[in-house]
């Protein structure tokens, strides 16, 4: 999953309002965390992501500084 696919799977993840899908909520949950298992990723995205802080993660993708 490159970072931005990342991106979208994250946007899946923090978009609760109108048009939430719970069935593909899940579904992104379980591909981030295959991804987290298996992808060599900065130390604090993968602290985010094994966190589950979805907001910080996405916030750190668009502004890694």
């Amino acid at each position: 999953m490159n970072s931005e696919d990342l991106a979208c799977a994250l946007k899946i993840v923090i978009n609760t309002g109108e048009g939430f899908d719970s069935k593909l909520y899940l579904e992104t949950i379980k591909r981030l965390d295959l991804h987290l298992a298996e992808a060599a990723l900065p130390s604090k995205l993968k602290h985010y992501l094994s966190r589950r802080s979805y907001v910080k993660a996405y916030e750190y993708l668009k502004n890694p500084d």
